[in-house]
């Protein structure tokens, strides 16, 4: 059996990366109990089970499969899908490439399939020269979470995500920007909101959490002004380090690229439904 060995600082940058996503799991979940809302997480083998309720991206486990243990990986898959069943969800886990061998041969042991793969790229802050870029008539600001206007502000956002723009996703939209350390911007063109994105902080470290621009106003250079608005204000927050997951090979990994981002490792997300 070959068995990937990685040098300590990367796989301690990769854990890094899964405890910054669980603490903004876990705050995302924090709202959405205190709004009385179905939200739960289990803490399970060094990572987190999340359910924040049905058909969410954020309903999967982080960070399972990497940590030294001495339960069975049948045991610790039998907790895993018992969480998922009692709320009737399928069973996602984004596994690293820390995790240990035998617990991918249990998920496959037991039909699990790789249908999903992204990239975990790091940014050094310390490195990083803010850059305030000036495209013309565009402009970012934070959203106010309590102003009239933060309402109409999400909508282009899940407008620019693709995603219809309902009561539920509204509402979602909402706790996820409300949730503690997230912070979220608009960027407008000529007065009109086109898009916006958001980030994370958690210790020392910024979580790029998504960006999203009008189809018709993309090509402006607004994701790019997005994207340095946030590092920028990630650095005057103190933050020292930048981590962003992306799809492979795609657009927007190779932006990162060339912004100075580097390639920690890949993350499969395995399911069986």
């Amino acid at each position: 059996m070959i068995e990937l060995v990685l040098h300590p600082a990367l796989q301690a940058q990769l854990t890094e990366v899964e405890l910054l996503e669980i603490a903004m799991h876990k705050s995302v979940i924090t709202r959405l109990q205190s709004l009385g809302f179905a939200a739960d997480y289990q803490n399970s083998d060094g990572g987190t089970l999340f359910y924040c309720g049905q058909d969410s991206f954020l309903t999967q486990g982080i960070g399972i499969g990497a940590q030294e243990t001495t339960a069975s990986e049948s045991e610790i898959l039998d907790g895993i899908e018992a969480f998922y069943h009692k709320y009737q969800e399928p069973v996602n886990l984004e596994v690293g490439l820390h995790a240990r061998v035998t617990f991918l041969q249990e998920l496959a042991r037991r039909g699990y399939l790789p249908v999903e793969t992204s990239d975990v790229l790091f940014l050094n802050l310390k490195e990083y020269e803010p850059n305030q870029l000036a495209f013309e008539n565009l402009e970012i600001n934070q959203i106010d979470r309590n102003s009239a206007a933060a309402s109409k502000e999400y909508e282009v956002i899940l407008q620019g995500f693709g995603l219809e723009v309902d009561a539920a996703n509204l509402e979602f939209q909402s706790t996820l920007y409300n949730s503690d350390n997230h912070y979220s911007f608009a960027i407008k063109n000529e007065e009109r909101t086109i898009g916006g994105g958001s980030v994370f902080l958690y210790q020392d470290m910024a979580y790029l959490a998504g960006a999203s621009v009008l189809t018709e106003f993309r090509g402006l250079g607004a994701h790019k002004q997005l994207l340095h608005h946030r590092l920028t204000f990630a650095k005057e927050k103190g933050m020292k380090k930048a981590y962003v997951i992306t799809p492979v090979a795609s657009a927007s990994e190779y932006n990162m690229y060339k912004l100075g981002f580097k390639l920690l490792g890949a993350r499969v997300k395995w399911s069986k439904e």
